[in-house]
């Protein structure tokens, strides 16, 4: 431990030329200017805890947002929908009303993380899937929402081809079409153009959309209520469908009481896709509570007003023009026709046109490409951020035909309703997980740590197999039901059952989760913060700020006090890491010291020493870790990054001593080398022979770490006990690689190769279960090194 005071010292590394780059390093999603941290397959800005600068949105913003998703095009024609499929006009809005109640309540659950520690849908998938686990319920997510990015975007371009027929009355009538007759090609038109003002609209930050929303929402409100006044005052009440004696001859399920139920989850599956991921958008929350009012009052009353006046339209522009007209694009041309191209009515539907055609390019927006963009920007986060993601959606969704898939009440039904068996588990997941078996508490710092070191890793290459087995089995019950749904068999028992999607679902991954949990409970469930703490919380790779003095007893203290160090003769290997890998303690506390080491970071060993100092010796204080192999972490400490440095080199430790920038504190544990290898054993190795010359005789595969390492080192030294050089000649059966000691150790594992290695990582990898292939064949009982 050096005998002065230190300073951290974290300089940004140089910044490459754009002609400098690689097409790699082009396509690179770039940090904020002012990141102490660079992006990686965990870590994008998009990803990240949102910072207090961008955390802007009050109740206001929120139930804008509401107004903007939930008073919409999507809602109107989802009301609309129930009626065609056999419901009455009353049943149809009970339906919206109870799913519209209960998806309030499910979207304050869903949303809940976002606001107290400011991350998204990715973030608390980690929590509950696994590191590596949480790809599969974020390309779930992606699925629909490139589904219904294009059927938003379809309704978008009837808007615009609406109003365009509204100019034009031969544009209006032009019977060509596409797509074996399901498209006009006057539509396709405002398809096009809807998705050019689309693309050009997504340009906008998230938090930067509250304006637009305002004109769209007011556009999309003086549009419905337009056709309410319409409709009402020409058919002189509700229409028939309210009638106290109408009977549906549409009831594909037999059984008006199922139809009901179909219809109510079909309205809570309608807007499944938004509700799992609300935590995207409550992470702007300005105060934890803003979203919370909004989602218990803006999002049933947006969603039961836009959906009730639909229904109402519906059934009187059924008694008007003779036919149910569920699709507000379609009532504006058919009422153009109605009234024979009319001048007052075509100016009419000119405007309604253009204020719905807005107001789906900023739903999509609010359902689909910004929303699902924010999770699909985690699946690569090097290189897709929000708006990339967004585009990527965009794109796609226009390449899956929205207009078959919208062809029929019972074919939109089937979209609407069909990736809830899914969402509902996965909600369930979700909730048993933060709520009950986290306690509300996440370790944010380890859901960007991709390494074992994170509790978020679990015990199975970053998967946690309890969730994957509690997701396959809760999807039983409703599975068959949905398979038969897709083929149209008849209405049986299985797809009575599959009718519950989301709640059942939901009901079922909750009470598997617990019971799981309870058989198979995981060490670490429970650890972390109930509140995200921007002064406290730190990025793994994340720079520490420069210039901080700390004294011996973890205070800062003055600049003016640190004495230069004097040069030194121990050249690094490698570049030397400043940032902390970890902060063992209390997080957020004064820091005691900083800890140097490589090797007995991962291995847990570290994290239970500074553990055991804290709260015996410095209570309420932190301990960082800055991680380097046994070499650097001598130059890390000579550079003030650190302030004890734990190292494996005896005479290197004696230089930094004798050139009077060190003092030795002593002992501190033993380690030792192990042979490790295949356990085919194409060496022929035997227990205490010597293994290093069977292997080069053989000529079998052997891994090295060219890292610099104490573990570099040694290997090297007995070799040149045995005579051989093979990092000098470089032979096919030897690899060299600059890996660390644990992903050495998995990747000899995993191709059947020799290794030296530390008993500890050995022990460690094979507790996580990264090792399954290889076994110790040589384990040193005295100094000899002649093996």
């Amino acid at each position: 431990m050096p005998a002065t005071t230190h300073v951290v010292e974290a300089s940004s590394p140089a910044t490459k030329s754009w002609s400098d780059k690689t097409w790699a390093e082009r396509l690179q999603v770039s940090p904020p200017d002012d990141a102490k941290y660079t992006n990686n397959r965990l870590i994008n800005p998009d990803i990240v805890p949102m910072g207090p600068e961008r955390r802007t949105w009050g109740i206001e913003h929120f139930s804008l947002w509401w107004f903007v998703g939930g008073f919409s095009v999507v809602n109107y024609s989802s009301g609309s929908a129930l009626i065609a499929y056999g419901l009455s006009g009353p049943q149809a809005i009970g339906c919206n009303i109870f799913g519209s109640v209960i998806l309030g309540l499910t979207c304050v659950t869903m949303g809940w993380w976002g606001s107290t520690h400011h991350i998204g849908y990715m973030g608390v998938q980690r929590l509950s899937w696994g590191i590596n686990g949480s790809m599969f319920p974020v390309a779930l997510r992606c699925v629909p929402g490139i589904i219904w990015d294009g059927i938003e975007g379809l309704w978008g371009g009837f808007g615009f081809s609406v109003a365009l027929g509204a100019l034009s009355p031969r544009f209006a009538h032009w019977d060509a079409t596409l797509a074996n007759g399901n498209l006009y090609t006057r539509d396709f038109i405002g398809f096009v153009i809807y998705y050019l003002v689309f693309l050009a609209t997504m340009m906008l930050k998230p938090e930067k959309l509250a304006k637009p929303f305002i004109v769209t929402t007011v556009g999309f409100t003086l549009l419905v209520f337009g056709l309410l006044i319409w409709a009402v005052h020409n058919n002189g009440g509700p229409g028939s469908y309210f009638a106290t004696d109408y009977k549906s001859t549409q009831i594909a399920t037999g059984n008006i009481g199922w139809a009901w139920v179909f219809g109510a989850m079909a309205v809570l599956s309608n807007f499944a896709g938004a509700t799992i991921g609300q935590s995207d958008w409550t992470r702007f929350s300005r105060k934890g509570m803003a979203p919370t009012y909004a989602q218990l009052i803006a999002c049933p009353v947006s969603i039961i007003l836009s959906s009730t006046i639909g229904v109402i339209v519906t059934s009187c522009a059924k008694d008007i023009l003779g036919t149910a007209v569920w699709q507000p694009y379609q009532l504006l041309s058919a009422i153009q026709a109605h009234y024979n191209d009319s001048p007052r009515v075509r100016a009419a539907v000119f405007f309604g046109g253009l204020a719905a055609s807005a107001a789906q390019v900023n739903a999509n927006i609010v359902l689909n490409s910004v929303s699902m963009g924010m999770d699909m920007a985690a699946l690569v986060p090097k290189y897709i951020n929000i708006r990339r993601a967004s585009y990527i959606i965009a794109i796609l969704g226009a390449c899956t035909n929205p207009w078959y898939l919208t062809a029929s009440a019972g074919t939109f039904l089937t979209v609407l309703s069909g990736f809830g068996i899914f969402y509902g588990v996965l909600m369930g997941i979700m909730m048993a997980n933060f709520f009950i078996i986290s306690k509300r508490r996440i370790k944010l710092h380890d859901l960007y740590l991709g390494t074992p070191e994170s509790i978020y890793y679990y015990e199975w290459k970053g998967v946690n197999l309890r969730t994957v087995g509690v997701f396959c089995i809760s999807l039983v019950p409703s599975f068959p039901g949905y398979i038969k749904t897709i083929q149209g068999k008849d209405y049986d028992a299985w797809r009575k059952i599959s009718s519950f999607t989301i709640l059942l679902g939901m009901a079922i991954s909750v009470i598997l989760c617990l019971a799981v949990n309870y058989f198979f409970p995981y060490k670490h469930s429970g650890e972390g913060e109930l509140y995200h703490d921007d002064e406290t919380f730190f990025l793994p790779g994340e720079k520490t700020s420069s210039s901080i003095a700390y004294s011996e007893d973890g205070e800062k203290a003055d600049a003016n006090s640190i004495e230069k160090q004097a040069p030194t003769s121990i050249k690094s290997h490698g570049e030397v890491d400043a940032s902390w890998s970890d902060v063992y303690g209390v997080s957020g506390g004064p820091v005691a010291f900083r800890l140097g080491n490589g090797g007995a970071g991962p291995i847990g060993l570290l994290r239970h020493l500074a553990n055991r100092f804290v709260s015996s010796h410095a209570a309420g204080r932190s301990v960082p870790w800055v991680c380097n192999h046994s070499r650097n972490t001598q130059i890390a400490l000579h550079q003030d990054y650190i302030d004890v440095a734990m190292t494996y080199e005896r005479e290197w430790e004696l230089v930094s001593v004798k050139e009077g920038w060190a003092v030795d504190a002593g002992l501190c544990f033993h380690d030792h080398f192990v042979v490790v290898g295949p356990l085919s054993n194409p060496a022929n190795l035997l227990p205490g022979s010597q293994c290093l010359r069977k292997i080069a005789a053989s000529k079998s595969t052997f891994h090295s770490r060219a890292d610099g390492s104490a573990t570099m080192v040694k290997e090297r030294d007995l070799w040149s006990h045995v005579g051989v050089s093979p990092w000098e000649a470089k032979p096919d059966w030897y690899t060299m690689a600059t890996l660390t000691s644990a992903d050495a150790l998995v990747g000899a594992d995993g191709a059947g190769a020799y290794l030296l290695s530390d008993r500890s990582t050995v022990l460690r990898q094979t507790e996580l279960g990264t090792i399954r292939n290889s076994t110790v064949f040589y384990e040193p009982t005295t100094p000899d090194a002649s093996s």
